[in-house]
């Protein structure tokens, strides 16, 4: 079964009361999700390559998990009645296809999945799976489950009221015209050099970057860590979180003390002569930059799933309580126990796509009172601003950047200067179509 329900209509509730339901009754129910933070929503709930032990490199989707059908985790997944699986949106369809074929392998069957219950969350609207090597949008489309062989055979629910924004239905209205690409288009420019655009009506708009920073984090709010962690700045584009991170950092009251990463080449690449100021200065997907600036009192998001059992993973904010070269003290906001964190080893490219490796040994940890529209998928945020001076350039990304929140009074959003007329904001929303077909 495949359930759509577009950001903020109950799914995840929905989802929790059919587990605890059927768990009520003794049945074994496995819960999973397609990242860890949005594992989190779900009780018990895990990644799905953690649960199911699934490659992280899917290569061409033919191959199986790493699981041997003799293990006590092979013996759970054989017993569970139920296997929920949310954002599955966000899930390359390789993966799918992967479990699938493990779970008639395990099951001794040809069925589909196994034959297992397995009950499919997500909405297409947002964004789908990442596709390094995507040149057009048709790559992106053929990595989602949509175009798997498996698709046919999902029967399709769905959620139809707002939950998250029910206090604003001319908002949710707007919201899912957003998803569905079904706003008034605009043209902006002349000749080769134009765009269509959408207009952010009833949506605030500021003009420069200070006042998206001061409308987000007024200085009554900087000084209270834990009302931070409640609010983000959004941003298509990496560039534009830095740019963010450094300015709030600043406004913080205390001194910077600086965390200085060791980088190495990798042992299977010894006798590489490379320049250490070379590999100080790489960066990698979900890694932490060579200097990391903390101050006590910021606001940081963890970058690996560290500790499911502890809800720390990827994406979980927290606040920093002490400092030192070893180890980082933090806490969750909304309690007092202090965890320390200490420096872990990231191994990636020198350069993107390079069989070049190093690794970093650096705190898991980045400031985060701007992040990436990715990085907030899943995410309930109470107070949001849209730094949308660089267009978005993927499908879904303007839609879960509006509807991390409840209220269009809740938004604020920084254009680009040209594109902002009578107050009103312009711009780029990206929807492949493909993708919403049947949705």
């Amino acid at each position: 079964m495949f359930l759509d329900a577009p950001g903020g209509y109950g799914k995840s509730t929905l989802l929790q009361v059919v587990a605890a339901d059927a768990r009520s009754k003794g049945d074994i129910v496995l819960c999973v999700a397609s990242s860890g933070i949005a594992a989190l929503n779900l009780d018990g709930g895990t990644t799905a390559h953690s649960m199911f032990k699934l490659p992280l490199d899917l290569g061409d989707g033919t191959g199986y998990w790493n699981l041997r059908n003799t293990q006590q985790r092979a013996d759970l997944i054989r017993e569970a009645k139920l296997i929920i699986f949310d954002e599955i949106s966000m899930a390359h369809k390789f993966l799918i296809e992967i479990l699938d074929r493990s779970l008639q392998d395990l099951m001794g069957t040809n069925e589909v999945l196994g034959g297992k219950v397995c009950l499919f969350a997500g909405d297409f609207r947002q964004i789908p799976p990442v596709v390094p090597s995507a040149k057009t949008p048709s790559d992106v489309v053929f990595a989602s489950l949509k175009c798997s062989h498996l698709w046919p055979h999902f029967r399709q629910f769905r959620l139809t009221v707002p939950q998250r924004t029910r206090s604003d239905d001319e908002y949710s209205s707007f919201l899912l015209s957003v998803g569905n690409d079904t706003l008034p288009q605009h043209v902006f420019g002349e000749g080769d050099n134009t765009d269509k655009v959408i207009a952010l009506h009833g949506i605030r708009s500021v003009e420069k970057l200070d006042e998206l920073i001061a409308s987000v984090y007024p200085p009554d709010i900087l000084r209270d860590p834990d009302a931070s962690s409640t609010r983000a700045i959004l941003c298509a584009h990496n560039v534009n979180v830095r740019e963010i991170n450094s300015a709030v950092m600043a406004k913080l009251p205390g001194g910077v003390q600086q965390l200085v990463s060791v980088d190495t080449i990798d042992k299977e690449m010894e006798g590489v002569d490379i320049d250490i100021d070379t590999l100080h200065l790489a960066e990698g997907k979900g890694v932490p930059n060579h200097i990391l600036d903390l101050k006590i009192g910021a606001v940081c998001m963890i970058m690996r799933n560290l500790n499911m059992s502890e809800r720390l993973v990827n994406g979980t904010k927290v606040i920093v309580e002490g400092i030192s070269p070893r180890l980082v003290t933090v806490r969750k906001p909304g309690t007092q126990e202090l965890i320390a964190i200490p420096r872990i080893l990231f191994r990636f490219p020198v350069l993107e796509g390079s069989p070049l490796q190093m690794c970093r040994r650096q705190f898991p940890l980045q400031v985060c009172y701007g992040m990436t529209v990715h990085k907030s998928q899943g995410q309930t945020i109470f107070k949001v601003g849209l730094d949308l001076r660089s267009d978005c350039f993927t499908h879904g990304q303007l839609y879960v950047a509006l509807s991390r929140t409840r209220r269009s009074d809740d938004v604020t959003v920084l254009g680009a200067p040209d594109r902002c007329v009578d107050n009103i904001t312009y711009v780029r929303n990206i929807v492949y179509q493909e993708l919403l077909d049947n949705t």
